[in-house]
């Protein structure tokens, strides 16, 4: 895979992470890899991971507008996976990009998205939906 390649299927998966989250009036913070790309420090990453506030959270419908926005699961019961371990595991169907989805509780966690500003990844920029947490 070339890299610049590499790169678009990451961006193609972002936007629809966006999309997804803004039809859902979520709030969501990229971290991990892609974060620390975006920062200006290169680090190697295969997937993407980022976090959601988890309280209020109605997962069969998060699941069904990811899918709308063709992201979906990556297992069977990934419902069921994702309230015992706190992370939905998913897939962006065009590119096969990965997606980790933590559900966040704890204040720094809350804290995090809360601050989350929008960083440019390639020539986009990756701008996540601002509605409070409360």
């Amino acid at each position: 895979m070339k890299a610049r390649g590499g790169a678009r299927r990451f961006e193609r998966a972002l936007g629809a992470l966006r999309k997804a989250m803004a039809a859902e009036k979520r709030p969501v913070a990229v971290i991990g890899g892609i974060a620390i790309n975006a920062n200006g420090v290169a680090r190697f990453t295969g997937d993407i991971d980022a976090t959601i506030p988890g309280a209020d959270l109605d997962l069969r419908a998060l699941v069904r507008t990811l899918k709308a926005h063709a992201i979906v699961a990556r297992m069977p019961k990934a419902i069921e996976f994702a309230r015992e371990n706190q992370v939905l595991l998913l897939k962006h169907v065009a590119t096969g990009i990965e997606l980790d989805l933590s559900l966040a509780w704890i204040p720094f966690e809350l804290e995090a998205i809360e601050r989350a500003k929008s960083m440019p990844f390639g020539p986009r920029e990756f701008a996540p939906p601002a509605p409070k947490i409360s």
